[in-house]
């Protein structure tokens, strides 16, 4: 790979500004935390970058992700080391002036779905959706009253494990519902978390727009607990939902006891588990995130167990902080806990 100039640093911020607008739609899995830390060193982030490529860059193995499709089929996904992401963000956006003169005769006719953007030094390199066309259609769509859209719901779907399931159907009428504060889908909500785990993200999108109550937590705790629960992805997907609305139940905090400090779970569920045990867990959890804090080798997964103990007892915590070794992710995850010791609480 030929040596990076000293304007790769402005190439390198361009491939990270298109790996955020991945996020969330477009990317497999996340992390609690690891974005925000990154934004909040990005120049020592992006020089770490572009030393390693000055060096002859070698890419980290990808880790192979299984992601629910209809028919119980799966969808096998990859997922980068952030780094090699980066990298790979800026190769494509190197080939760029090469590939759009090239597609550029093809777009709209026939390609009409995903348009390449024509310059190629602005962060979104793909419109997505159909844009001309959604644009008419949802000013047409402003005027549906609810009424209407409810009633199709109910025409066209009794459960959701029926057999002439319209998935592309089903998610539109979700997020028009969702938009309006509707109520009415609910419980086909509910219930194609688990006959239908591919539209998990659609449902708890669903949920999140039209204020859950408590009752309807539970169901989903009861669910992710439940033997119906097989996919690691989806366990993924819904506690990452219990962690960011900040959800405090006790089938899942003791599911995040289990699978936090579980080798053979997935890192991104895993991840969450740490930081949902961060957020609700006691000082026994403490104890046990810093037991298995000792055998981890990831940078970014000990920074996570780091972050996840800020409400530890503040002598003890600090002590490990003081023995962490000193990598990119562990010093950004201890900084960031100390700082918000100094803030003042607020009466």
């Amino acid at each position: 790979m030929t040596a990076p100039t000293s304007t790769e640093i402005d190439d390198l911020r361009l491939a990270w500004r298109r790996m955020l607008l991945d996020r969330p739609d477009r990317s497999f899995v996340s992390h609690p935390s690891s974005i925000k830390w990154i934004e909040s060193s990005l120049g020592e982030w992006l020089s770490r970058a572009q030393e390693h490529l000055a060096r002859g860059y070698v890419p980290r193995a990808s880790r192979l992700c299984l992601v629910p499709k209809a028919a119980d089929l799966l969808r096998p996904g990859l997922v980068l080391d952030l780094e090699d992401e980066l990298v790979y963000n800026l190769l494509v956006g190197r080939l760029l002036p090469r590939i759009v003169p090239a597609l550029l005769p093809l777009q709209g006719d026939p390609d009409i779905a995903y348009q390449l953007e024509p310059d190629t030094r602005v962060p979104l390199w793909i419109h997505r959706g159909f844009k001309i066309w959604r644009q008419w259609r949802d000013k047409s769509l402003e005027k549906l009253r609810v009424d209407v859209l409810e009633r199709a719901l109910h025409d066209n779907f009794s459960i959701a494990g029926n057999a002439t399931f319209d998935a592309t159907l089903f998610r539109f009428l979700l997020h028009r519902l969702g938009s309006s504060g509707s109520r009415a889908a609910v419980d086909y909500a509910l219930d194609a978390l688990r006959a239908r785990p591919e539209e998990t993200a659609a449902v708890i999108r669903y949920l999140s727009s039209i204020g859950h109550t408590r009752g309807e937590v539970n169901k989903v705790a009861g669910y992710i607990a439940s033997k119906d629960a097989i996919d690691d992805y989806q366990r993924f997907m819904l506690l990452r939902w219990f962690y960011e609305e900040k959800h405090e139940v006790k089938k899942v905090l003791s599911l995040a006891r289990r699978w936090s400090v579980d080798a053979n779970r997935e890192p991104w569920l895993r991840s969450y588990a740490v930081a949902y045990l961060g957020l609700f867990g006691d000082a026994s959890d403490f104890e046990r995130l810093e037991h298995r804090y000792q055998q981890l080798d990831s940078d970014l997964e000990k920074a996570e167990f780091l972050a996840a103990m800020k409400r530890q007892e503040r002598g003890r915590r600090n002590a490990l902080y003081a023995r962490a070794k000193d990598g990119f992710f562990t010093k950004l995850a201890v900084k960031e806990v100390k700082s918000s010791d100094k803030k003042p609480i607020r009466a």
